[in-house]
C-alpha cells in the first residue's frame, strides 16, 4: 500500500456514515456514529443463524434484503416485511442461556433476542431461523499484535469499511449502470476526494477519533444483491474484475481499525 504524498497529507474531506445492526440486513444512515472498543456502536451486534447456529447472510438469503429495518426510539429496532407486518425488539433484550454462535469458523458466545422474534424471522423466510446477539463483553480480537485488546462483533473481516463517492462514481461510469453505496456496507463514505484515495491512507482522523490503515476489502456475491428487491444479477463484480482485481480478489473499499473510542458527526472534516 503506497503511503499518502505531501499533497495527501493536507487534504480535508467530508464524511458521512452508517452502521448495519444485524449482520447482512439493511443499513442505517447516522447523523452520529458513536464508536467503542468494537466499532460503531450496536453494527453486526445481531446475526441470523439456522437450525445448527452456522451464520446466514445475502449469499444463501438474498430475500433478507426485502426485509425492512429501523430504529425507534435509539432503544428499538423494527422490522417489517409485506404481508407480515412488523416485529420489533429492544436492543439489550436478550434470553437468559448463553450459546455459541459460528462466523467464518470463529466462535462467539450469544444469546437469543427471544422466540417471538425468531419465530416471525422464520415465517418471513420460510425457513427455521433464529435471531442472535452477540453476548456483552464477547468479541473477536481482529489484529492482537498491532491492535491489542480491539475486537469486532459479528463482522465478516475488520471493524471499519471506508469508501469515497468518487470510487463509485468510477465504476457507475465504467458499468453504465446506477449503483447505490447500500450494496458495499461501509461505516464511512468520503466526499471530496479521488477514486480510491481511500486505498492509499495509512492514517487519518475525524475529530479526535484516529483511524489506522489496515488492507482493501475483497468483495462478494452480497454487492450483486438488489439492497431492496433482493434480485442478483452480474454487477458490479463484473465491471469490477476487469480492474479491481489483485492476488486477494476483487476489492472496492479499505478497512480500518480506530485506535480510541468517541464519536463522529456526518459531515465532519477528516484529516490525514
Amino acid at each position: 500500500r503506497s503511503r499518502p504524498n505531501s499533497t495527501m497529507r493536507s487534504a480535508r474531506a467530508s464524511a458521512t456514515a452508517a452502521y448495519y445492526p444485524i449482520k447482512s440486513f439493511r443499513g442505517l444512515r447516522a447523523d452520529q456514529l458513536w464508536l467503542d472498543k468494537q466499532g460503531p456502536l450496536y453494527d453486526r451486534q445481531f446475526v441470523l443463524v439456522d437450525d445448527k447456529d452456522n451464520f446466514l447472510t445475502q449469499r444463501q438469503m438474498p430475500e433478507l434484503a426485502k426485509i425492512g429495518l429501523r430504529m425507534l426510539d435509539e432503544s428499538f429496532i423494527e422490522l417489517s416485511a409485506n404481508e407480515h407486518g412488523e416485529m420489533d425488539f429492544g436492543l439489550n433484550e436478550h434470553e437468559a442461556k448463553t450459546e455459541e454462535v459460528t462466523v467464518w469458523k470463529r466462535k462467539f458466545a450469544a444469546e437469543e433476542v427471544n422466540t417471538d422474534v425468531s419465530d416471525w424471522l422464520s415465517e418471513v423466510t420460510k425457513k427455521k431461523v433464529r435471531l442472535m446477539r452477540m453476548k456483552d463483553g464477547a468479541g473477536y480480537e481482529f489484529d492482537p499484535e498491532k491492535h491489542p485488546g480491539r475486537t469486532m462483533r459479528f463482522n465478516d473481516n475488520k471493524p471499519i469499511l471506508v469508501i469515497s463517492t468518487a470510487s463509485l462514481k468510477m465504476l457507475e461510469q465504467k458499468a453504465g449502470v446506477t449503483l447505490t453505496m447500500s450494496r458495499f456496507r461501509p461505516n464511512i463514505v468520503v466526499d471530496g476526494v479521488e477514486a480510491h484515495a481511500e486505498d492509499t491512507w495509512t492514517q487519518f482522523s475525524i475529530g479526535r477519533i484516529k483511524f489506522d490503515g489496515l488492507h482493501a476489502c475483497s468483495r462478494c456475491k452480497i454487492t450483486t444483491v438488489h439492497p431492496l428487491t433482493g434480485e442478483v444479477g452480474d454487477e458490479p463484480l463484473k465491471t469490477l474484475a476487469t480492474y479491481r482485481r489483485d492476488d486477494n480478489g476483487v476489492n472496492f473499499g479499505f478497512y480500518f481499525a480506530h485506535l480510541n473510542e468517541g464519536k463522529i458527526e456526518a459531515g465532519a472534516t477528516i484529516t490525514l
